[in-house]
C-alpha cells in the first residue's frame, strides 16, 4: 500500500489545560503546546492533536493504523500513550507556576551538586592529613572525573 505523509505545518492546537509550549522559538519545528506535571514521579505532558476530516479518512483508509514516532536521540526510550480521553495525570499548574516548579527544581540540583562537592574536598583534605599519596578521583557535576592530589 502507498502511503503519503502530509508534512504541511500543522495548525497550533492550544487548549485550556496548556502550561507550556514545546520548540516555541524553533523556526525548525512545530510550536506544541503541552500540559506537563511535575508534581507526578513520571512527569508526564500531554499535547492535544485535532484530526482534520481529511485526516481521519486517511487512518480509516489505513485500517485504523496511526504510527507514532518518538526521538530519542540515543538516550532511553519512554513510555507513551495515545488516548481519546483526557488524561487524568494532566497538571493544573499554570505557565507561571510550573516555570517557578523547575525554577525551584534546578536551585535544589545546584545546591545538591555543591554540597556533594564539599564532602568530597572535605574527605580529600582528610585523606592528606592522614598522608594518603593515592589520588583521589572526583566526581564533577558534569560527570567529568578530575584527578586530585
Amino acid at each position: 500500500m502507498d502511503q503519503k505523509t502530509n508534512n504541511k505545518k500543522s495548525k497550533e492546537i492550544i487548549f485550556e489545560e496548556a502550561n507550556a509550549v514545546l520548540a516555541e522559538n524553533q523556526q525548525d519545528f512545530n510550536p506544541l503546546p503541552v500540559n506537563i506535571n511535575p508534581e507526578l514521579p513520571e512527569v508526564p505532558f500531554t499535547a492535544m492533536f485535532v484530526l482534520t476530516p481529511e485526516q481521519l479518512e486517511m487512518i480509516k483508509a489505513n485500517e485504523g493504523r496511526l504510527y507514532i514516532t518518538q526521538c530519542t536521540y540515543g538516550n532511553a526510550f519512554h513510555a507513551i500513550s495515545v488516548d481519546i480521553n483526557k488524561p487524568q495525570s494532566m497538571s493544573t499548574m499554570n505557565k507561571a507556576e510550573l516555570m517557578a516548579h523547575f525554577k525551584k527544581m534546578q536551585l535544589a540540583q545546584k545546591e545538591l551538586e555543591l554540597e556533594q562537592l564539599r564532602n568530597e574536598i572535605k574527605q580529600n583534605d582528610a585523606a592528606k592529613k592522614k598522608g594518603s599519596k593515592k589520588p583521589i578521583i572526583k566526581k564533577l557535576p558534569d560527570n567529568g572525573e578530575k584527578l586530585v592530589n
